[in-house]
């Protein structure tokens, strides 16, 4: 198997592959993309999870100014 196949991580049942971890990072100059990925997998879960509203635009503003 191609290592750039495994998979780096599973975030709510959502598959990373080693290969798309690099190339988004290389696409962001950085991990941090990574990062905001996976924490907003998981804060839209939560919402889910919990019955709670989560507006994307609202959501993109309030991430951007973090």
């Amino acid at each position: 198997m191609d290592a750039m196949e495994l998979v780096a991580f599973s975030v709510n049942g959502t598959e990373w592959r080693l290969r798309d971890v690099l190339k988004l990072a290389c696409m962001e100059d950085g991990f941090t993309a990574v990062e905001d990925s996976i924490r907003s997998a998981v804060t839209l879960e939560f919402a889910e999870r919990h019955n709670l509203s989560v507006d994307e635009q609202e959501w993109k503003a309030a991430h951007r100014r973090a």
